[in-house]
């Protein structure tokens, strides 16, 4: 996991906005930044800032505010200022409050006669807070897909969305050798089943091709977590070898019926409670799934 201290982003910030004007013609606006961290898509494979503080950020503001007057830059860019999935962002938050939208307003910003308004919360206005609906656990152990998604959502950096139409679960692959989809369930005992079974349709990307996994084999994959062994484990890793069961499938545009055999995986075992869902091991690749079921 590659990690890096805040501390470098200042000087970074400020050699960025030293380069502003330096393609005459190509317009570029100096970046305010203000982290990184991308653990809760990327797991291991993450990369992290660590030790932003909003007295760091200030100190990169200002830094970057000294150039744009030297230039007489009138633009710059907060980079992200909301991004929560990859842990950047400037917006009010629990972790530091209004402290970063008040560190770009007070570097930024002449503060008026009467002194800045009041930081309003929408707590402070009556108006109660928008929360995120609670995590959807699945009491089943098949899905017909006949009236939605049922519970299944993408999995970062495998499909940029899951959608439903007449009767069939969609998305497109994004990448190759990753998971596409997860679900999160009430936990059943792996000992009830023997296969995991799926039909589907996939289009290969008429550009793209079934890439490198053509030669080597193409092929879907299911991968569980149980009550004792999650799916991410500790310091956000996960295991993608172990607790997986993978069959052939036919890319040809065609609806095929597929068979992951689970009584030869070593590890079906537990109480499960979590599954990982990859179609086919190509990029780009259109997926419709009519539907999926244990057996």
């Amino acid at each position: 996991m590659p990690e890096w201290n805040f501390d470098l982003m200042i000087p970074t910030a400020r050699k960025l906005a030293e380069h502003a004007d330096a393609i005459p013609g190509l317009p570029f606006w100096p970046t305010l930044p203000t982290g990184y961290d991308d653990t809760s898509r990327a797991f291991q494979r993450a990369w992290v800032t660590h030790s932003r503080t909003p007295a760091k950020f200030r100190a990169a503001c200002e830094a970057v505010k000294a150039v744009c007057d030297r230039k007489g830059l009138k633009r710059v860019v907060v980079a992200p200022v909301n991004e929560w999935q990859e842990g950047g962002y400037a917006e009010p938050n629990e972790e530091f409050g209004f402290a970063m939208y008040d560190t770009i307003r007070d570097v930024f910003c002449t503060k008026p006669a009467e002194g800045w308004p009041p930081n309003l919360t929408p707590k402070d206005l009556g108006r109660p807070l928008k929360e995120y609906p609670p995590m959807f656990f699945s009491p089943v152990q098949r899905w017909d897909f006949d009236q939605g998604t049922e519970g299944w959502y993408r999995q970062p950096f495998g499909c940029p969305a899951v959608t439903w139409k007449d009767g069939a679960v969609h998305f497109v692959t994004t990448r190759d050798n990753l998971f596409n989809m997860r679900q999160r369930l009430v936990p059943f005992s792996a000992k009830k089943y023997r296969t995991f079974k799926v039909r589907m349709r996939i289009v290969p990307n008429k550009v793209q091709g079934l890439g490198r996994f053509a030669a080597t084999g193409i092929k879907m994959r299911l991968k569980w977590g149980t009550v004792d062994e999650p799916v991410i484990g500790n310091y956000h890793a996960v295991d993608f070898e172990n607790r997986v069961a993978s069959a052939p499938v036919v890319p040809d545009g065609q609806w095929h019926e597929y068979e992951a055999d689970l009584s030869k995986v070593y590890d079906w075992s537990g109480d499960v409670n979590e599954l990982w869902f990859e179609a086919v091991n190509a990029a780009a690749a259109n997926v419709d799934i009519d539907w999926m079921r244990f057996e």
